[in-house]
C-alpha cells in the first residue's frame, strides 16, 4: 500500500515538473529575453545601451499621447464602472433571477465583432439613435468619428457591467443580514451602511474587481481596431496600438519598452490597493 501512495506521489511531482518546464519555457525565458531587449539597440548587431530606450520613449511624443489617452480611459471608465455595478448590485440583493443574471452576463459572452456590429446598428449614422434624434428634426449625429471616445466608453461599459454585478452582488448576498439590523439601531441611511459596513466586508473581491477593469480596460483595444483599424481617431489611439505598431515595424526594442513600462506600473497600482486592504484590515 505504502507503495502505490509513493508511486501516485512520483507521478504528481512529474506533472508539476512538466508544468514548471512549460512556464519557463512560454513566460520566463520570453520575459528575460524581452527584458534583455530593453537595454539593446540594433537588429543583427544588438549593442548595449543602457536606459536609454526609455529615455527615448518619453521623448517619443506619440508614446505620450498613448499613455495619456490609455490613462484618461481608465481613469474616467474604470470609476463609472465600478459606481454603476455597486449601486446596481446593492440595488439587486434579495433578488435572486436567474433570468436577470442571463441577461447580465450575455454581453461578455457575445464575440468582439458581433457587440461592435450591434453598437454600430445602435449609434451609426443610420442607427436607431440618429434615427429618432432625426424624427424630432436634431440631425444626424457622427457618434462613430467626432464621438469616438463616448462610443468605446460606451462598449466598454456594456461589456463590463453585468458580470462585475454579478460578482459583486455574490459577495455582498454573503454579508450576514445581522449587520444590517445592528447598523439599523444607529442610522437609517443605506448609503451609509454601502460605505462603512459592506464595502469594507467585501474590500478583498472589490479589489480584485478593480484590477480586472483595469486589465479589461487595457484589452479595449480589441474594439477599437475592429471599428477604426490601425488608424484609430486620435482620443482613442491607446498603448496597445503604439506597441501593435511597434511590432509591425520590427521595432522590438521600443516594443518591450514600452511593455515593461506599463508592466511597472500596473506592479505599482496593484501594490498600492494590496496596501490599502492591509491598513483596512489593520484598522
Amino acid at each position: 500500500m505504502k507503495k502505490r501512495i509513493g508511486v501516485k506521489k512520483h507521478h504528481g511531482e512529474n506533472y508539476l515538473l512538466l508544468g514548471f518546464v512549460g512556464i519557463c519555457i512560454f513566460y520566463i525565458l520570453p520575459f528575460i529575453r524581452s527584458l534583455a531587449y530593453t537595454f539593446t539597440q540594433g537588429v543583427s548587431v544588438k549593442r548595449f545601451v543602457g536606459v536609454q530606450n526609455f529615455i527615448d520613449l518619453f521623448h517619443n511624443p506619440v508614446f505620450i499621447q498613448a499613455v495619456k489617452n490609455t490613462g484618461i480611459f481608465i481613469g474616467v471608465l474604470v470609476p463609472l464602472l465600478l459606481f454603476l455595478s455597486l449601486t446596481i448590485s446593492y440595488m439587486m440583493l434579495g433578488k435572486k433571477s436567474a433570468l436577470i443574471r442571463v441577461i447580465l452576463l450575455t454581453p461578455l459572452v457575445i464575440p468582439s465583432a458581433t457587440l461592435v456590429l450591434c453598437v454600430e446598428q445602435l449609434l451609426g449614422n443610420q442607427g436607431l439613435v440618429n434615427r429618432i434624434l432625426t424624427s424630432f428634426g436634431i440631425g444626424t449625429v457622427d457618434f462613430m468619428n467626432h464621438h469616438a471616445f463616448l462610443v468605446i466608453g460606451f462598449i466598454y461599459l456594456l461589456k463590463n457591467t453585468g458580470y462585475m454585478i454579478v460578482i459583486l452582488n455574490g459577495a455582498m448576498t454573503a454579508v450576514p443580514g445581522e449587520y444590517k439590523d445592528i447598523y439599523r439601531i444607529d442610522s437609517d441611511s443605506n448609503m451609509g451602511f454601502l460605505f462603512r459596513i459592506m464595502l469594507p466586508q467585501i474590500l478583498p473581491l472589490l479589489i480584485f474587481v478593480v484590477i480586472l477593469a483595469v486589465m479589461n480596460g487595457l484589452k479595449i483595444y480589441r474594439e477599437i481596431y475592429t471599428i477604426y483599424g490601425e488608424t484609430p481617431p486620435l482620443d482613442i489611439y491607446m498603448l496597445q496600438h503604439f506597441m501593435n505598431n511597434n511590432f509591425l515595424n520590427l521595432n522590438y526594442q521600443r516594443l518591450c519598452t514600452a511593455a515593461f513600462i506599463v508592466i511597472a506600473i500596473l506592479s505599482v497600482f496593484i501594490v498600492g490597493l494590496l496596501k490599502i486592504q492591509d491598513r483596512v484590515r489593520v484598522e
